[in-house]
């Protein structure tokens, strides 16, 4: 659906779409204008920019919803959630990210 360009000037699929199944992928992070204040990144937060941000991310929600799995247990769902594993501040490293979840490599 989109091409786009590296720093290099290297063209690359930025997003896509399948022509017939609910299959979406992205190179960025729809949301992530919103809520992403990095000094000397500039990342646009007009009013037209924040209602993009939005209707990708309500779109892509919209569109998760519609899958029909679910998790046996609640206890099952709980132990694959994000948020049992540590969040680690990046923003001093000048990361893209403010935070990031470090895994170590399993060898």
């Amino acid at each position: 659906m989109s091409l786009n360009h590296d720093l290099n000037g290297l063209e690359f699929i930025s997003s896509i779409e399948h022509t017939i199944y609910p299959f979406y992928g992205v190179q960025f992070h729809p949301e992530k204008n919103i809520y992403e204040w990095i000094k000397g990144i500039k990342i646009p937060h007009g009013k037209n920019c924040s209602k993009v941000s939005q209707f990708f991310a309500d779109f892509f929600v919209d569109e998760a919803r519609k899958n029909l799995h679910k998790y046996e247990s609640e206890n099952e769902e709980l132990e694959s959630l994000i948020y049992n594993y540590p969040a680690t501040y990046t923003g001093l490293n000048k990361s893209t990210f403010v935070q990031c979840y470090m895994f170590k490599k399993n060898v």
